[in-house]
């Protein structure tokens, strides 16, 4: 097939290829580039070649998968990028909640902080080492009402400071499992 040929194909036939090939993938740009592409692979594979019956349906059925192959790339790339949306919006949330675990991790850190120093401590025995009101008060030299009075004001006072945290009872729980893990940590309390 000379170039003359070639050019004479395409002229005659392009319209009617861009159209097949527009039903398919519903997007005229894209419809051109793949006639596009069907001629240019015409034009460097003409040396191997045979083709049997009329060559305009030879260049129809090049289009139809030409196409085709368009629209699965297009799938793949779509699902690729619904991929890289999901991964993005989970990082997104992990980074969110991680922020707001770090944000209560730290107001319930500065409540505890804020404690009178003998409060702290006879709380931390209290709730996170489970000693007795007895226990404590003969650890720290104190009387059992001493140990009461300051048990009571720690979880007024945390109450208090930590409201705003707290939005349902499964909030509550969390956050005093997060102030025992806090506490727990090592050089958060010194008792």
């Amino acid at each position: 097939m000379s170039e003359k040929d070639l050019e004479i194909l395409f002229k005659s036939q392009f319209s009617s290829l861009c159209n097949l090939a527009f039903t398919l993938v519903k997007n005229a740009d894209v419809a051109k580039d793949v006639v596009q592409q069907v001629f240019i692979k015409l034009w460097n594979k003409q040396q191997n070649l045979n083709i049997h019956g009329p060559i305009e349906a030879y260049l129809y059925r090049m289009v139809i998968n030409t196409s085709l192959n368009h629209i699965e790339k297009e799938k793949k790339y779509t699902r690729w990028e619904d991929h890289l949306a999901q991964v993005s919006e989970l990082t997104v949330d992990a980074k969110e909640n991680s922020n707001a675990i770090e944000d209560r991790e730290n107001k319930v850190r500065n409540a505890i902080n804020e404690l009178p120093p003998q409060c702290q401590t006879v709380f931390s025995l209290s709730r996170f080492e489970n000693l007795s009101n007895k226990e404590i008060a003969g650890h720290l030299g104190i009387s059992v009402k001493a140990v009461e009075k300051h048990i009571t004001v720690a979880l007024k006072t945390l109450r208090v400071k930590l409201r705003p945290l707290m939005n349902s009872e499964l909030d509550i729980l969390i956050l005093f499992l997060m102030i025992k893990f806090l506490i727990q940590q090592v050089g958060f309390l010194t008792i």
